[in-house]
């Protein structure tokens, strides 16, 4: 079994409401619930605001996987 990508798209236009794409076990949906977008993009910014760079979190990994392999 193959682990799916798991997309968070938030679609943001100047001509209409911005949109979320929500997605559950059975399904997914799109949204322009002024309230859902709202909860969704703050959930998505409060996660990015704790993400490492990309580089940063391939270095940890490595280093973590190094201390692994070396107990």
């Amino acid at each position: 079994m193959q682990a799916r990508k798991r997309e968070f798209p938030i679609a943001e236009t100047e001509s209409s409401l911005d949109s979320v794409f929500l997605e559950s076990a059975v399904a997914g949906h799109v949204t322009n619930h002024p309230h859902n977008v709202a909860a969704i993009c703050k959930r998505y910014e409060a996660t990015r605001s704790e993400a490492l760079p990309a580089r940063a979190g391939a270095d940890l990994v490595a280093k973590v996987i190094t201390e692994w392999q070396q107990t």
